[in-house]
């Protein structure tokens, strides 16, 4: 009898369908994303000179995900999660701007696609279980 019910309870625990996220989890998730990619930015504007036109660029990319990021969360803690990415990132670099391609490898498409099209990765938040 133990074995039959251990075995229901188990059963209809991975079987049961997965809830989808709500919006707030969404939000936080794609705050973080916001957060993330303002610190990518914000390390490819300082390994640039100030006059280079992807520079201004980068710099402005970063300004943008700041503003989006603390829309959906607070400025408090988006300040913390890009410190966190900046800090992760100039480690990974060596603290060396030459090193940039280091960085770039893993967050420039990333970041980019969630500039240019944001609406397609809360989609894909709000498809996502709590199963992940």
């Amino acid at each position: 009898m133990k074995t039959r019910l251990l075995f229901l309870v188990t059963t209809v625990a991975f079987t049961a369908p997965a809830a989808a996220y709500d919006r707030a989890k969404a939000n936080d998730n794609m705050a973080s994303d916001y957060s993330r990619c303002a610190a990518y930015f914000g390390v490819v504007a300082a390994g640039l000179q100030e006059s280079d036109p992807l520079a201004v660029k980068a710099d402005a990319q970063a300004l943008k995900a700041s503003e989006r990021a603390a829309a959906l969360s607070n400025q408090k803690l988006h300040l913390a999660r890009m410190k966190m990415w900046g800090e992760a990132m100039m480690r990974t670099m060596d603290y060396k701007p030459a090193n940039i391609a280091l960085v770039a490898s893993e967050y420039a498409y990333p970041c980019k696609d969630l500039m240019e099209k944001p609406e397609e990765r809360m989609r894909h938040y709000l498809e996502m279980s709590d199963r992940g």
